[in-house]
């Protein structure tokens, strides 16, 4: 199952309070690790095989196609940001975002916090630097996509207020 989540309005908000402090603590800027491509595949193709979409191997390719196809410019693709999260000197978040996807709407192509760190905030300083970025890009909306069998991300995604606007469900015949 996939679900679309977005963040408008007063639910976007009533959080933000809450994580000003730990925000202080790790900070953000336009930047791209040197595997970012690579990793941003492999987490891809991970998600979509996960998901039973797809066997491993063709999860792989489907993952590499459309993220070239997604960057034709590569890393330097107009509307497309990437930030880097840093606790101190060490990396430990990366968010993708198209920005003006649609009008007045960005977009959260991949979120990725470093397996060590996982599960101590930067998912969702991650996404609040992402909305921030939404916002400095002129963009009002932010929307994503999560696999349904990423019940930590779409814990995180409620919390932090995104509502469900879209599902699609399967079943192998």
């Amino acid at each position: 199952m996939i679900e679309v989540r977005e963040a408008t309005g007063p639910e976007s908000g009533r959080w933000q309070e809450d994580w000003r402090r730990r925000l202080e603590a790790v900070f953000g800027r336009p930047d791209v690790p040197p595997d970012f491509r690579a990793e941003a595949i492999r987490g891809y193709a991970a998600d979509i095989a996960s998901s039973g979409a797809l066997p491993a191997a063709d999860a792989a390719v489907r993952a590499a196609t459309e993220t070239d196809q997604t960057l034709p410019g590569g890393l330097s693709t107009a509307n497309h940001t990437f930030w880097c999260l840093h606790a101190g000197a060490e990396e430990v978040a990366v968010n993708w975002l198209c920005h003006h996807r649609e009008p007045g709407a960005s977009w959260v192509y991949a979120v990725e916090v470093s397996e060590r760190h996982r599960g101590q905030g930067y998912g969702r300083a991650a996404m609040i630097a992402g909305e921030q970025a939404t916002l400095a890009a002129g963009d009002t909306h932010l929307s994503l996509n999560v696999f349904g069998s990423n019940a930590v991300a779409t814990r995180l995604y409620e919390r932090m207020g995104y509502q469900a606007v879209d599902q699609s469900r399967s079943i192998d015949l």
